[in-house]
C-alpha cells in the first residue's frame, strides 16, 4: 500500500525534522545494534538492540561517551579521527568490539549524511 500525504512537501526546518523523525522510526525498529553520536563520541539516541548489545538501558547509553561504554570501538582521540576521515572523504570505518557477556563482533562506524 502507497500513502501520498495531500500536504505540500515541508522545506528547511520542517523538511529536516521530518527526516530525522523518520530516521528515528527506522532506527528504533532496527534488529541492528544503532547508536547515535555526537561529532564528540557522546551517544545521543541509541535503539533496544544496542541496549541489549551493551547490557544497558537505552537511558544509561544516552548521554555517554561511547569510548566509555566500549573502549575498544572509539580511539582516545575521537574528535581528531572523525574530522580526518571527513578530510579523506570518507564516512566511517570497520571496528571490532568485545561486549563483556558476548564473542567479539565485526562493526562499521559510520557517518549518515542526508542527501
Amino acid at each position: 500500500m502507497l500513502h501520498t500525504d495531500p500536504q505540500p512537501a515541508p522545506s528547511g526546518d520542517d523538511a529536516l525534522r521530518r527526516l530525522l523523525d523518520l530516521a528515528r522510526f527506522s532506527t528504533d525498529r532496527a534488529t541492528d545494534a544503532v547508536c547515535w553520536l555526537s561529532e564528540d563520541g557522546v551517544v545521543v539516541h541509541a535503539n533496544a538492540a544496542a541496549a541489549a548489545l551493551f547490557v544497558r538501558e537505552r537511558s544509561d547509553l544516552v548521554g555517554r561517551a561511547m569510548a566509555g561504554i566500549e573502549p575498544t570501538l572509539l580511539p582516545a582521540g575521537w574528535p581528531a579521527l572523525w574530522t580526518e576521515l571527513q578530510e579523506l572523504g570518507t564516512t566511517g570505518y570497520q571496528a571490532r568490539i568485545q561486549p563483556a557477556h558476548s564473542r567479539a563482533i565485526d562493526v562499521e562506524v559510520s557517518e549518515l549524511r542526508p542527501s
